[in-house]
């Protein structure tokens, strides 16, 4: 199930994208993740907010100070819902799960202080925020063929977001 989200700023191109985001950092997502949802006050059913946080071991920094081999926590923005017979995934735009061993460039901010994630780091930008680290050489062409389940994405249209890839592994892959 996906949740609409509005946002101030959701940049169309790598520029944008550095300029807003804190930390930018490839790091290998580790076992572990563990859904944080945030209820009403008083209530244990009306959901106000989610996030799932997941392990990274940063493997390069290329802006922020994290040091290779320093785990982290991020926060996705996704959560997993297993209620009896129902299990499923509930998440904010196109963002999906990320896949557990494998290396993603990750562009993120300082999660809110005095909040439950402080200390943590958030994806900026939901989908746009994430991109799998590709085996080089892979082509332009390629990438435009890539199907949104390759690139842990839902169903919605992917055409940015494959645009910021082939942006992201031109400079950072």
């Amino acid at each position: 199930m996906k949740v609409e989200s509005l946002l101030s700023v959701n940049p169309d191109n790598l520029e944008d994208l550095e300029t807003y985001s804190d930390y930018v950092v490839k790091g290998i997502v580790l076992d572990g993740s563990e859904s944080m949802p945030i209820y009403a006050e008083g209530s244990d059913d009306l959901l106000m907010s989610f996030t799932t946080v997941t392990p990274l071991q940063i493997t390069q920094t290329y802006k922020g100070d994290f040091k290779e081999g320093e785990c982290i926590d991020i926060c996705e923005k996704y959560m997993k819902i297993d209620s009896g017979n129902n299990t499923g995934i509930l998440h904010f735009g196109n963002y999906m799960p990320s896949t557990v061993g494998e290396e993603y460039i990750f562009f993120l901010r300082d999660c809110p202080k005095d909040t439950v994630w402080e200390g943590k780091y958030s994806v900026s930008y939901f989908e746009r925020s994430r991109y799998p680290v590709l085996p080089q050489p892979y082509g332009a062409m390629s990438i435009d063929k890539m199907s949104n389940e390759e690139l842990d994405l839902d169903d919605e249209d992917a055409t940015i977001y494959k645009n910021l890839l082939k942006e992201v592994m031109e400079k950072y892959g």
